[in-house]
């Protein structure tokens, strides 16, 4: 039966022993039921907030940790600080994000076409020693034909040239036939 409720001295005893100032001035007002509704909402969330608040005051800062928990065990906890910071940080980041966002993009575009630049001038130049090789390959083309050409020519009078060589000799060898018919006749 420890839920029984204690009266006279011991209640009070227990009541200043476990309970704070504040805790004290808040039992003054107490009248109805909505008051007292009312009152233990404003209760929780400043025995948070106070939390918050002793946090750094004391050695150890298992208290903000505890704060900070607080929330989601459901008790409550006065949002506007959490969320208004929260909020005010993300607008602060994306502020300087929009305002740097237009520089950035010149940025890139600027590099962009630095890079469209630069592909342009390579595969010109690509293009162009593509034609000054088809053209070196057409020339050395030519100039292999031409030089089979003149070894061919080259063969064929030394060709022609031994075959006449062989002629004279021939010839040479024979004498001639006008010679020989006339003394017979």
């Amino acid at each position: 039966m420890g839920a029984r409720l204690r009266c006279g001295w011991g209640r009070r005893l227990h009541l200043w022993l476990t309970t704070s100032a504040r805790d004290r001035q808040n039992r003054i007002d107490d009248v109805g039921g909505n008051l007292q509704a009312a009152r233990r909402e404003r209760n929780r969330i400043q025995r948070v907030n106070d939390l918050f608040h002793s946090a750094g005051m004391g050695a150890s800062h298992a208290d903000s940790l505890e704060g900070i928990t607080m929330q989601g065990r459901g008790e409550s906890v006065a949002w506007s600080f959490l969320l208004i910071p929260t909020v005010f940080a993300v607008g602060v980041l994306t502020i300087i994000s929009l305002c740097c966002r237009g520089e950035r993009r010149a940025q890139q575009q600027a590099a962009e076409s630095a890079w469209q630049h630069q592909l342009s001038l390579s595969a010109d130049r690509k293009a162009a020693a593509d034609a000054a090789l088809r053209a070196a390959q057409d020339q050395g083309g030519e100039l292999k034909a031409a030089a089979r050409s003149q070894a061919e020519d080259n063969a064929l009078g030394a060709k022609l040239e031994s075959n006449l060589e062989v002629i004279m000799e021939h010839l040479k060898r024979r004498p001639p036939p006008d010679a020989s018919d006339n003394a017979q006749r």
